[in-house]
């Protein structure tokens, strides 16, 4: 399965970046097997199948329970009447005979008439074995509110991963974009080694024609060893971003150093905003109170339950005992010492901080949106005036070459003038970088983001 998930991502980094793509396809490769792997988003995943068992158990409230009982009690001795009892039923014994013998009731009944002897009221074997059922018709709302406040806990869930999203993508994004930072001043430096390589063979050629003097070449080699210290603390940089790379995304570094990042600079597009799921969360945290409020005032509604039973074992049952019966009940608390009234009012008191937190959530939400615009717009102005710089210090490093070439200045100016051109190439794709930054700031900003994150 790890292969597979290697295999996938590595068809992602194979594909051409386009140049429009601010966010490329192999990073979207980078972005699923990461979100996969990552134990938060499958936490809040666990939360949501854990509320809806929760709901589950809610609604079979309202199903019967049916149980099955048996017990079985052997009793010291047989339950009976007293003896003054026993005496009136046996006497009444008597005279039903003598009626039905047509014996004076005065007179006695012959010996040869039998008598049944006066059975126990219970036996002391006792066997038992019955059925019971208890059905809950109605919880006073308690259940309908219950259903709703964990409904509204679910949406907070779900909002909360979205945040939990936005962050990962954005820690990833930014982490991704510092790979191609550090590929951008490979590039520059790559580009400085190729000037010197110029440089150096049009020194040879002028020292060997007595056009240049041996110094100039100590200052070509010396320029050649500072260009190897900047590749390879650039090296030690991208191990090290490479290293953070696969934290995130918990994929071998190996793997990973075969992407090839871009900072690409998004097409213009005008972002309509939408509403931040930080507020969703706030809302969804105020509508489970706002249900956790009723269940307390609705506390005062009267319950209906219906419950049965049936004995299954009806030959050891007393004389007292039912055999079935099915009786409906209600519960009513008529007053609980006012602990429902207060529960509920400190629910309210809970919306009504909620309440302000959104308020003051919106207002600093609108603030990150106009800071985000004004940082986007003023990136966007570095850049030009950068990409001017750069092609200046092109054009100063051309003049200056053709100046030593003709032997109208020393090879400190073509060398410093390099050195500025590197220098305007390092700050130009820094300032991309922050761009692509502030960029995705500006569509989190707009509630954007995690739109674009859930249609990939």
């Amino acid at each position: 399965m790890k292969k597979l998930m290697f295999s996938f991502f590595l068809f992602w980094a194979a594909l051409p970046i386009r140049a429009q793509e601010f966010i490329p396809q192999e990073f979207w490769g980078l972005w699923e097997a990461t979100a996969k792997r990552d134990a938060g988003l499958k936490s809040f995943d666990l939360a949501q199948e854990q509320i809806l068992l929760q709901d589950k158990a809610l609604r079979y409230r309202f199903l019967p329970n049916l149980e099955l009982n048996a017990s079985y009690t052997r009793l010291g001795e047989d339950l009976r009447f007293d003896s003054d009892m026993e005496s009136l039923l046996m006497g009444s014994q008597r005279l039903l005979a003598k009626e039905a013998l047509g014996i004076p009731f005065n007179a006695a009944l012959p010996e040869q008439v039998p008598l049944s002897e006066i059975p126990p009221i219970l036996e002391r074997n006792i066997l038992k074995a019955s059925a019971d059922m208890n059905w809950l018709l109605y919880s006073g709302g308690k259940i309908k509110q219950g259903r709703k406040a964990l409904q509204a806990k679910g949406e907070l869930q779900l909002a909360q991963k979205q945040m939990q999203k936005e962050t990962l993508f954005n820690n990833l994004l930014q982490t991704y974009d510092q790979l191609g930072l550090l590929l951008a001043a490979e590039k520059v430096l790559s580009q400085t080694g190729d000037y010197l390589a110029q440089q150096e063979n049009f020194v040879e050629k002028a020292i060997a024609n007595g056009l240049a003097i041996p110094i100039d070449r100590k200052k070509i080699e010396l320029a050649k060893k500072q260009l190897a210290l900047k590749v390879e603390e650039q090296k030690s940089k991208k191990k090290i971003v490479l290293a953070l790379l696969a934290q995130q995304s918990q994929l071998p570094a190996e793997e990973l150093a075969n992407l090839h990042p871009q900072l690409v600079l998004p097409a213009e597009k005008n972002w309509s905003s939408e509403k931040r799921v930080e507020l969703n969360a706030l809302e969804a945290a105020q509508k489970a109170l706002h249900a956790q409020e009723k269940m307390e005032r609705q506390s005062f509604i009267p319950k209906l339950a219906l419950k049965g039973h049936y004995e299954i074992l009806q030959q050891d049952l007393s004389l007292l005992d039912p055999k079935a019966y099915v009786a409906l009940g209600m519960n009513w608390t008529l007053f609980d010492g006012r602990q429902g009234h207060l529960k509920a009012e400190e629910k309210a008191l809970e919306q009504q901080k909620v309440k302000e937190k959104i308020r003051e959530v919106e207002e600093q939400l609108l603030l990150a949106e106009t800071k985000a615009q004004a940082d986007w717009d003023l990136a966007q102005e570095k850049i030009e005036l950068q990409k001017a710089e750069k092609k200046l210090a092109e054009e100063h490093y051309a003049l200056v070459q053709e100046q030593y070439q003709n032997g109208l200045t020393d090879l400190r100016e073509p060398l410093a003038a390099l050195k500025d051109i590197e220098q305007i190439s390092f700050s130009l794709a820094q300032s991309r970088y922050q761009a692509r930054r502030a960029y995705l700031a500006l569509i989190q900003a707009k509630g954007q983001l995690i739109k674009t994150i859930e249609q990939q």
